[in-house]
């Protein structure tokens, strides 16, 4: 799980498409702060589904079905 402070920023930035400086200012927090957030929780989330991706990708491999209908 994801801690609350990487959420937050998370949703907020990907989801909701609020802009850096937005996010900054709505949480009171620093625009550096903000971003570096972002990133690591970008990196998270990329880690937990990389083992999920290369399943997708392995059954993919033999297969006549295009990836993007598995």
């Amino acid at each position: 799980m994801m801690p609350d402070k990487y959420k937050e920023v998370f949703l907020l930035r990907d989801i909701n498409q609020l802009s850096y400086e937005e996010i900054s200012e709505s949480l009171s927090i620093p625009l550096g702060t903000v971003k570096s957030r972002v990133n690591r929780a970008r990196l998270m989330l990329r880690k937990k589904l990389k083992p999920k991706m290369e399943g997708v990708y392995e059954l993919s491999k033999g297969s006549t079905i295009p990836v993007r209908l598995l």
